[in-house]
């Protein structure tokens, strides 16, 4: 059994623990007591068993019958109990919650001073680089919603990653000696964490920070950054960390579309042989389009039953939408925060700001204009 198929084989049982849990006692009652203490009785004695040298006559099919069953009382006992629901940061680190409270702030302060023409082009800078989508004019949000863009408000892996792909090529000028990429993968998780605190630490982003987490460490380690091992650990973490994020749609469609990446993205993108990369520009050109595209569809295929559950809708147009607004998306993002640090040093040119608000306002009337089809 390979070491993806043993991580799953565990995580899996425990989150559908946790999601039955949640399901089943979502008030807190005496049923729910008397379950958690079941569910902690079993999970001893399954661990004693198979601790104890008798595990070794078991058969493969049961051992792993006994884990699975583990797990889920396990994964029952986590949400139940709600020992792990407290806030750690505010308990723990309160100067350091403080802290990264104070500078989302600053963040959203510095970018509501930005001299743009038009007041809702700061909102989307502020909704794209903390979260707050306050601001946002409901013309606009409703473009988003109808058009299928509206994960591109929330703060999640898209987001996190252009910062640490920018931070990552920044800090990759000090050399790849062994002290430096210790360093650097420290002062990069430092960063990234520290901006996930600062955004409100919501349940996709936080996620996005565990896989930078298990990536780096990985890295570090000499291991193979294996997409679907990470997905399971950083997915058993926030559950252990946090059970209570079950029930969040931004945990729950965040996982769901990291799924669609690890399993149907690879699958997909291999329809388009992979010779056809080195036959010229054009070839070139039609295999990025297939792969952006693929991963598109992937994403779709698992996130799109959830947000039909839960929102009523299918955008029809998810394709064309996440074609046009995730490369712009991935533009606007790197120019608003060089904007809004050279602002804040008194050096940014008026070129760079209008710059930026014309490539937002080709944004926004493009999701306009899908969402009126």
């Amino acid at each position: 059994m390979s070491a993806e198929r043993e991580i799953a084989g565990f995580v899996l049982p425990f989150t559908v623990g946790t999601a039955a849990s949640f399901i089943i006692f979502q008030h807190p009652h005496a049923a729910s007591a008397y379950s958690a203490h079941v569910s902690l009785l079993t999970a001893s004695i399954l661990s004693i068993l198979l601790l104890h040298p008798i595990h070794k006559n078991l058969s493969y099919r049961i051992l792993w019958t006994f884990i699975g069953i583990l797990a889920f009382c396990t994964g029952c006992f986590s949400y139940l109990s709600d020992q792990s629901s407290r806030d750690f940061a505010t308990e723990i680190f309160p100067s350091y919650r403080n802290l990264a409270a104070g500078f989302g702030e600053l963040m959203s302060n510095s970018i509501a001073r930005l001299p743009m023409q038009d007041t809702d082009t700061n909102h989307l800078i502020n909704a794209l680089i903390t979260g707050d989508r306050s601001g946002i004019s409901e013309e606009t949000l409703e473009a988003f919603r109808k058009s299928g863009a509206s994960h591109i408000l929330s703060l999640s892996g898209f987001h996190l990653g252009i910062i640490y792909g920018i931070l990552r090529a920044i800090f990759s000028l000090f050399g790849n000696s062994r002290s430096s990429k210790i360093l650097r993968s420290l002062v990069l998780i430092s960063i990234c964490g520290f901006y996930t605190s600062a955004t409100g630490a919501r349940a996709s982003i936080t996620r996005a920070f565990l896989f930078i987490l298990l990536g780096e460490t990985a890295s570090l380690t000499g291991r193979y950054r294996n997409i679907k091992n990470i997905l399971w650990t950083a997915l058993l973490i926030q559950l252990v960390i946090k059970p209570e994020e079950i029930r969040d749609i931004g945990f729950q469609l965040s996982y769901a579309a990291i799924f669609g990446i690890a399993y149907i993205y690879p699958h997909l993108k291999e329809a388009w042989p992979e010779k056809s990369k080195d036959k010229g520009i054009i070839h070139r050109s039609l295999h990025w389009i297939w792969a952006s595209a693929s991963m598109s569809i992937a994403c779709q295929v698992t996130t799109g039953p959830l947000a039909f559950m839960y929102f009523g809708t299918f955008p029809k147009y998810f394709l064309l939408t996440n074609m046009i607004a995730l490369p712009l998306a991935g533009l606007i993002i790197p120019m608003s925060l060089t904007m809004l640090l050279l602002h804040n040093l008194g050096l940014c040119p008026d070129i760079l700001f209008q710059l930026t608000e014309w490539v937002i306002n080709i944004f926004t009337e493009s999701l306009k204009t899908i969402a009126s089809l």
